[in-house]
């Protein structure tokens, strides 16, 4: 059986911010902001407006968690 991981918290206030072009990924939006497209699920979990990186679409705003939070939370 497969558990559901619960969503990690990020503090808003160190958000960036994004808007999604035609082509992107989120392991390729993951590389270009952390340099480790294995950090794609911090994206997903700052916008828990989408269930999946297949509802993301050409001119969607995303929030990027800060670097350091995301790190703090591998922890």
């Amino acid at each position: 059986v497969l558990s559901i991981r619960k969503r990690e918290k990020f503090n808003s206030s160190k958000f960036t911010y994004y808007t999604v072009v035609q082509g992107d990924t989120l392991d390729g939006i993951a590389y270009s902001h952390y340099g480790n497209a294995q950090l794609g699920w911090a994206i997903m979990d700052a916008n828990p407006l989408y269930q999946s990186e297949i509802e993301l679409a050409p001119g969607d705003r995303i929030a990027i968690p800060s670097f350091d939070e995301v790190v703090k939370a591998c922890e």
